[in-house]
């Protein structure tokens, strides 16, 4: 059978690549650096081979152990601060590549590599699998590539060798698919084995450098994400859903790494009434523009979140509730903000329903509690008629409240923009200046490390269950002489078991689609313009400026872009913008028996 076939050939490349890892040990311990380097190399390339199969059997130990970025990394869920520090083949990378080697240290890193990649080899060897593990995972494997492998994110000592590592992870998934030949009417597999072929002889061909990532994504890696789905359904193979796998972020079912709905809207949302959707989405809107949630009947949702700046406010930092006098921080826009697992700069909160709390409780902005504003909405009997419409009943409670919101935040979704239209071949109207400024984007100005596609922000694929913040170091004002923003974000966040110093100067990584309508820029607003927020990415981040920053996330290498380059990339993310679910809020509010309440502006009055 094929997928038995698939699972020892992948098991045998997994052998292949301990035997690599005993080489690799031997040259450490003897001292020689260039053979260990080429055992390296060699060694990086045949773990590529297999690496698809291993995300999708165990991508949480591929994460953390295998493969993960060269980061010191938190234990999810538990009761204290838990570090983990960093394993895998980018810190071994990073370390035997780097200006000074230390050969005891890289031993002790492939040591522990070597335990954690005979476990999961062991694991995967003793697991049953199916023609659909086999299919899902080379989809997956698709996804990554585009995001991930193109970008040259794990390829920590530089991106020369990314493009003869992503040959071997293509070559990987081609061979797997060519094990269900037999199976497949000979044009239908000569179609899809032809896109594999022609994805491998451009990776050949050219170097990191002028490889065209746009075209080799909307001619290679989005028509085989679809074609594999078009073989899966031939041969009857199962789906996720047919399968019993109810939510999960992706729609797998989408046809293109660029549709509207490649992520599942249900999944983020996580819907927990049963109701009128229609008439929820409405009364969340009402509610989003209605100040009556605030105490002093003055203060909206869209105070801070504007509708015609992709529901950003254009100040530095938003203002303050009582006081009227700036803030901390900037507002963020709500455009696709639903398609994250954490929210808030510092990543405070973990769910959409929750992250309304620390606004309705927060003294600097709604100041008020949901029992005073539930009571308060139930005087209004058109807000009690709105509630039954959306839940069928008029009783208001807190969840239904933030429920409504919520759905309504869930709505505001714009994937279809330029950039998108162009990738799905709706429209061939994408200026030259974009396309190159998306493969600098994705290549040498290292974007696509952090704002990953399709979302373009730190939505980790291929399965987006993880949001990453990153430490910029980003300057407190935008003219020298600089000084370090005194921001600690994520570190600060109120969470204890985030409490780790290379959280310092930590923020969450937002998508930068519609960023041409979200000026100014970064967690404090401190820069005006995305010229000034390239320059400062160009020099280096905040290390780049003098700073101290010893958990920069970001290279402080100098990128070394030219004007035309930065205007290239600005043209690429202006392509971005979609403002067609944009909506203005309701023509009037919700009337009350106390006339002074009625007086109220819709979307505040600051």
């Amino acid at each position: 059978m094929p997928v038995q076939m698939a699972v020892s050939q992948i098991s045998k490349d997994m052998d292949a690549t301990l035997l690599l890892i005993s080489h690799l040990k031997i040259a450490l311990e003897e001292r020689d650096i260039e053979k260990s380097k080429s055992l390296f190399v060699n060694l990086k390339k045949n773990f590529k081979k297999q690496e698809f199969f291993l995300l999708h059997f165990d991508y949480e130990t591929h994460s953390r152990f295998i493969n993960g970025a060269p980061l010191p990394k938190i234990m999810e869920k538990m009761n204290e601060l838990t570090i983990l520090e960093a394993q895998g083949l980018q810190i071994i990378e990073e370390k035997l590549f780097g200006e000074v080697l230390d050969f005891s240290e890289l031993v002790q890193l492939l040591l522990t590599f070597e335990i954690n990649f005979n476990e999961i080899s062991q694991q995967l060897k003793r697991n049953k699998f199916d023609d659909a593990d086999v299919f899902e995972a080379m989809r997956y494997g698709i996804i990554y590539l585009n995001s991930i492998g193109l970008t040259g994110f794990d390829s920590p000592s530089g991106p020369e060798k990314t493009n003869d590592e992503n040959i071997q992870f293509l070559i990987g998934i081609q061979e797997a698919f060519g094990l269900y030949k037999s199976y497949i009417k000979p044009n239908h597999f000569q179609q899809v084995n032809n896109l594999f072929s022609a994805g491998i002889h451009i990776l050949q061909r050219y170097n990191f450098n002028n490889t065209n990532r746009l075209d080799f994504a909307k001619t290679i890696c989005d028509p085989l994400y679809a074609a594999l789905l078009s073989v899966q359904r031939e041969l009857l193979i199962e789906e996720p859903h047919q399968r019993g796998v109810v939510r999960m972020p992706l729609n797998y079912g989408s046809t293109s790494l660029f549709a509207v709905n490649f992520l599942s809207e249900d999944y983020f949302l996580n819907s927990i009434f049963e109701a009128n959707k229609t008439e929820v989405v409405q009364l969340g809107e009402t509610l989003f523009f209605d100040p009556i949630l605030s105490a002093n009947n003055q203060r909206a949702c869209a105070s801070c979140h504007h509708p015609e700046k992709a529901y950003t406010d254009g100040l530095k930092t938003s203002l303050l509730s009582g006081s009227k006098k700036p803030g901390l921080r900037n507002s963020p826009s709500l455009l696709n903000v639903i398609f994250s697992n954490r929210f808030f700069h510092d990543v405070r909160s973990d769910e959409l329903l929750t992250q309304l709390d620390h606004v309705v409780l927060s003294k600097d902005e709604f100041n008020t509690d949901y029992q005073t504003l539930c009571k308060k909405l139930s005087q209004s009997e058109e807000y009690l008629n709105l509630f039954k419409k959306a839940f069928g009943q008029a009783d208001i409670s807190p969840s239904k409240l933030k429920f409504a919101i919520t759905q309504f935040i869930g709505s505001l979704n714009s994937f279809n923009s330029p950039f998108d239209q162009y990738m799905r071949n709706e429209s061939s109207n994408y200026s030259e200046s974009a396309k190159r400024g998306y493969n600098l984007f994705t290549g040498k100005a290292a974007c696509a490390t952090c704002h990953f596609a399709p979302i373009f922000s730190g939505l980790v694929p291929p399965f987006f269950t993880e949001n990453e913040s990153e430490v910029l170091g980003v300057p407190a004002t935008n003219k020298a002489p600089y000084i370090l923003d005194k921001d600690f974000g994520r570190y600060a966040n109120g969470i204890v078991q985030e409490k780790a110093d290379f959280f310092k100067y930590s923020f969450k990584t937002p998508s930068l689609r519609n960023i041409e309508l979200t000026a100014p820029y970064m967690h404090n607003g401190v820069f005006e313009t995305l010229e000034e927020v390239i320059d400062f990415y160009n020099k280096g981040g905040g290390i780049g400026l003098g700073f101290d920053v010893p958990h920069q996330t970001l290279p402080s290498d100098k990128l070394d872009l030219s004007k035309k380059e930065v205007r290239d990339i600005i043209a690429f993310m202006r392509s971005l913008t979609d403002t067609s679910m944009v909506v203005y809020g309701p023509k009037m509010l919700p009337q009350f028996k106390n006339v002074q309440l009625n007086k109220r502006t819709i979307g505040g009055d600051y």
